[in-house]
């Protein structure tokens, strides 16, 4: 897992950079996706409202396990860069889920924190990878890259009836969207799951900070997290909630502000016609 977690944060590292891939990659990109073409402003702005939207709205419950699925996986990779060989991802039908590896390595501190701090913001992250994907030209090469990370997950990680039938419905059905679909559609929904798992990192987040303030937060990244580093509990979930919500923040500036003054002006158009209808 060491060289496919590496391969993850190398291409994850890519996106976030907004550098050019290398020459050679680039061109095997053009001939396996040669339609691949940046989205409008106004497809990814709107796009990654409507994702916001349905993430605060009961729509959110059919698609409520992609943002456990990525949680987990945030975990496994960073335990496969740091070298703790990950073995299995468990889902559970009420989106609980956790990942472990082998108890033959014993992690050190940082090993522990790395791997404890990654879950949480790796939703958010990978909304700004989606995003920047989506804009910057390579929709479909994202699209397909997060259904590759999905399917080595079915089948080298989910050790669960649940994840392993979930994750094989979401990769099947993206495997023939990547084929069936345009690019302007597949731009559609890369912004859109964009905008999904920018607000349900910061929902998930949120939930932990309710368990940490409680007193019911043992089992919580943060708290551990906090414990392993010698803060306050309650200051962990605070600086864990505020580092997640800060990266789903810029990824809805990257998303909405190139659009900005339009929706604006169709906001302003709107209340005018309100007032004076």
């Amino acid at each position: 897992m060491w060289v496919i977690s590496m391969i993850v944060l190398i291409v994850v590292s890519f996106v976030l950079s907004g550098q050019d891939f290398p020459p050679q990659v680039s061109e095997w990109l053009k001939t396996v996706f040669p339609h691949d073409a940046a989205a409008t402003s106004q497809i990814v702005a709107v796009s990654f409202i409507v994702g916001l939207c349905i993430g605060g709205s009961p729509l959110h419950l059919f698609l409520r396990y992609l943002d456990t699925v990525v949680h987990e996986l945030g975990h496994t990779f960073a335990m496969g860069v740091l070298g703790l060989r990950p073995i299995d991802i468990n889902i559970s039908p009420d989106t609980s889920g956790f990942a472990s590896f082998n108890k033959n390595f014993e992690p050190n501190k940082l090993q522990s924190c790395m791997t404890l701090f990654a879950g949480y913001p790796a939703p958010a992250v990978a909304s700004v990878c989606a995003v920047l994907a989506a804009r910057n030209g390579f929709p479909q090469a994202w699209f397909a890259f997060s259904t590759l990370t999905l399917a080595v997950a079915l089948l080298l990680l989910m050790s669960n009836i649940w994840g392993k039938v979930w994750t094989s419905i979401t990769v099947i059905g993206s495997y023939f969207g990547l084929k069936m679909l345009s690019v302007d559609v597949i731009s559609i929904i890369t912004s859109g799951i964009g905008g999904y798992l920018a607000i349900e990192a910061v929902r998930g987040v949120r939930i932990q900070s309710r368990w940490i303030n409680s007193g019911n937060g043992e089992t919580t990244d943060g708290q551990r997290l906090a414990l392993q580093i010698g803060l306050k509990t309650r200051t962990g979930g605070r600086l864990h909630f505020l580092i997640v919500m800060s990266i789903s923040l810029f990824s809805a500036y990257l998303a909405i502000n190139p659009y900005r003054s339009e929706i604006k002006d169709w906001a302003t158009t709107i209340i005018h016609q309100r007032l004076n209808g």
